[in-house]
């Protein structure tokens, strides 16, 4: 087997020229088979068909490098559609849909679900909705513990 590391290295780069970020890759033996979990990312929303695209593209890279001689079965799946969000670029999902739950409550809740109206340096305005009115909550960058985004019912 060639070295994971070495591996893991070169899967990094070629998806990366296909606009997706490794977020993890693993070689584990589970119930006597070999399987290579592959987690991949990107900005914009993943589909199906685009987990089956780069699958499939990863499959072939892979057989062409020979990376080990062992039978495995390869597992591509993406963050899902509540993946967590960097805080740092938030910018880039304005008007989505988050969960954004925080360190020192605001108006005694300490989590809020709505949508990304605004983004500054500092803070994000998140605009939600409580029974039937919308109201709007300022939400200091340093008071969020964690966010990522949200199913909408």
């Amino acid at each position: 087997m060639e070295d994971i590391n070495l591996v893991k290295e070169e899967v990094k780069q070629f998806i990366n020229s296909y606009g997706y970020d490794l977020c993890s890759f693993n070689y584990i033996k589970k119930h006597k088979e070999n399987i290579l979990e592959i987690v991949v990312d990107r900005d914009d929303d993943i589909s199906m068909n685009d987990i089956v695209d780069i699958s499939n593209k990863i499959s072939e890279f892979l057989d062409n490098h020979d990376f080990t001689d062992d039978s495995y079965n390869l597992d591509v799946s993406s963050l899902g559609a509540e993946k967590p969000l960097d805080i740092t670029k938030l910018d880039k999902y304005l008007n989505r849909y988050i969960y954004v739950h925080i360190i020192n409550p605001i108006d005694g809740l300490n989590s809020y679900e709505g949508d990304l109206i605004n983004v500054t340096e500092d803070e994000i305005t998140l605009k939600y909705r409580i029974k039937t009115r919308y109201k709007e909550v300022n939400i200091s960058k340093n008071n969020i513990d964690k966010c990522r985004f949200a199913i909408k019912f």
